[in-house]
């Protein structure tokens, strides 16, 4: 692969050439959203202080809501002959012991910190995948849009504010 410095900051890492390249996408981000939904749920069950036991359940209301949307476009995409990887985990199943020692002791601005990482290593996925070639029109701007949602979160992350959900789980499905 060529570098090519007119290309967008964000490009490809490999060509998607296909609906079937899209899809395996498409179920690599909804498995990272769904790990980290989960594992939010489970550092909010572990959290002592109310605020961030709010706002780590409202992160796992977030990621379960793009989890869900991204569930509806696979459940009605046809099934793809391609491998797609049942080892995607999120950042905070990466970072799960450094997160659970920081709740148990108490310390929130290393809870801020591994979440704000978490919610920058979802945009870097997103950015990727909307920076692929040859991804059908239909799925791109479903990601876009998704995508600029992830932003506007990573914004409320980073001043550790509860997030917003996902307001339409539906957008453009086909």
């Amino acid at each position: 692969m060529d570098n090519n410095p007119n290309e967008p900051w964000n490009m490809k890492r490999y060509e998607s050439t296909n609906r079937e390249s899209a899809i395996a996408f498409v179920n690599n981000l909804m498995l990272r959203c769904e790990d980290a939904a989960q594992k939010y749920r489970e550092a909010a069950a572990m959290a002592s202080d109310d605020s961030i036991v709010e706002y780590l359940e409202s992160l796992a209301k977030y990621r379960q809501s793009l989890y869900e949307a991204l569930y509806g476009w696979m459940d009605a995409l046809p099934p793809t002959p391609m491998p797609v990887s049942k080892r995607v985990r999120s950042y905070l199943t990466e970072h799960w012991e450094e997160l659970r020692e920081a709740l148990i002791q108490s310390r929130e601005s290393q809870v801020a910190d591994i979440t704000d990482a978490a919610e920058r290593s979802l945009d870097k996925y997103y950015r990727e995948a909307v920076a692929q070639k040859g991804i059908p029109k239909d799925i791109h701007e479903f990601l876009n849009e998704q995508h600029q949602h992830v932003m506007e979160v990573l914004r409320k992350v980073e001043r550790m504010e509860t997030v917003p959900m996902l307001k339409n789980n539906g957008f453009n499905t086909p």
